[in-house]
């Protein structure tokens, strides 16, 4: 039995705990009721038992979202004791972000609750009660990446610049740490369910995030030198599929075993030149796609070995996402806000998108999509894009074609810390839903 204080809430949970680091407690931020937000993972189906003995899961499954760079998903339920965070089971997106924040929604995107992080004080970019730098994209946890597989749950990892730490949750509300000090660009999932912690130096986990251990050094190289920023993640392809990672300097890397990796034989100089939070790395139908900011996708369909580059007719703000028939992301064509989609990753159309609130048109088109992710049954949540809105200016939005986008109301969530990425998946019922 663990006694764990959030805020003035006692939470009482039965775990046994392998393979966790302890932390402080975070803060809880309330209950959050609403809108969603977009992260970078793909979708998974099937149910979720708590895995194996802590209060935490992680993975990501193959579908829906897509950030940070992940693909698709599988692997098989974990063993061990289950911890009991509620009875029964539910279809839960869960949001990540800076200042170790998460918050989830259980009842498909109308509302969030369980808003929690490291310090609700912080206002990123502005002020630092601590003392300390209030550049949340390098310090207080920075929400790099969130995955989900039937076997681990949600697996998130936060942190860039300052140690890093990965999280694993059955729930998407209570976190255990199962692993820290390094720092990753995201997290993402094989074709069989392992766990990819994406970086020049990454780490793996083959038995559903409970352990995790050194991957095979990515020895990117530009002109001679080393590149050590990798950006973004995937996995995916055709056959038993390959890992990707991305990073500056048009630079990229493939593993099929993630120990030995290997450099494109083709790859275009204007792959990957711009992603930084916009795009990703997504796959579907045994197609690989690199998708910039500056709405250049780049295509494999060899497990990476060869890459063609192909425009999407836009600029992107979002995460790139498969949605089990198409390549989906959000941007901009012309001063004006569309989605911009693709079966194949090729060949890119694109349509306006409108914004509703209070069931009413608002004028002005569509909203900024940042965060973004797409539940099996084909809801949309998101979150709103661009800098400093945050806290009071944050938005959360649900839609049912990614076309047509309803604003929340505010009191369905809580406005705080910046949301970078969502996953759904289907986890432990949190108590904290209505």
């Amino acid at each position: 039995m663990v006694a764990r204080f959030f805020g003035a809430v006692l939470v009482l949970s039965v775990c046994a705990c392998d393979a966790m680091v302890s932390e402080p407690a975070p803060s809880a931020g309330g209950n959050a009721g609403g809108g969603a937000s977009g992260g970078g993972v793909a979708v998974g189906g099937g149910s979720v038992a708590a895995a194996g003995g802590t209060v935490s899961g992680g993975g990501v499954a193959s579908g829906g979202g897509s950030a940070g760079g992940v693909v698709s998903g599988g692997g098989n339920a974990a063993g061990g004791t289950a911890a009991v965070v509620d009875a029964g089971t539910a279809g839960l997106f869960v949001a990540i972000g800076h200042v170790n924040r998460s918050i989830v929604s259980c009842d498909d995107g109308r509302t969030w609750v369980g808003n929690r992080s490291g310090n609700d004080e912080i206002r990123c970019f502005t002020s630092a009660p601590d003392g300390g730098s209030a550049d949340c994209d390098h310090k207080y946890g920075a929400g790099r990446g969130v995955a989900f597989t039937p076997g681990a749950g949600f697996v998130g990892n936060w942190g860039w610049g300052d140690p890093g730490v990965i999280r694993r949750s059955a729930d998407g509300v209570n976190w255990s740490v199962v692993d820290q000090g390094a720092n990753f660009a995201s997290m993402a999932v094989g074709l069989d369910g392992t766990l990819f912690a994406a970086s020049r130096s990454g780490k793996v986990s083959r038995d559903d995030g409970r352990t995790w251990t050194s991957a095979g050094t990515a020895n990117l190289m530009a002109a001679g030198q080393p590149v050590w920023n990798v950006r973004r993640g995937g996995a995916g392809g055709t056959g038993q599929g390959v890992y990707v990672v991305v990073a500056d300097s048009n630079t990229a890397m493939v593993s099929s075993d993630l120990m030995t990796w290997r450099a494109p034989q083709t790859y275009p100089s204007t792959c990957g030149a711009s992603i930084q939070w916009e795009g990703g790395v997504a796959s579907g139908n045994g197609v690989l796609v690199i998708l910039g900011g500056d709405g250049i996708a780049c295509r494999s369909t060899d497990n990476g070995v060869t890459w063609t580059e192909h425009q999407t007719g836009g600029t992107v703000d979002s995460r790139l996402l498969w949605t089990g028939t198409e390549f989906m992301t959000w941007g901009t064509v012309s001063n004006q806000r569309r989605v911009l989609r693709s079966p194949d990753g090729m060949t890119w159309t694109s349509a306006a998108t409108s914004l509703r609130r209070n069931g009413a048109p608002v004028s002005g088109g569509g909203p900024l999509i940042g965060a973004v992710a797409r539940s099996p049954g084909g809801t949309f949540v998101a979150v709103n894009g661009g800098w400093q809105t945050w806290y009071t200016s944050q938005r959360f939005y649900r839609s049912a074609d990614g076309v047509i986008w309803d604003e929340l109301g505010s009191g369905s969530y809580v406005g705080s810390h910046p949301i970078t990425h969502i996953v759904w998946g289907e986890g432990a019922r949190p108590a904290a839903c209505p």
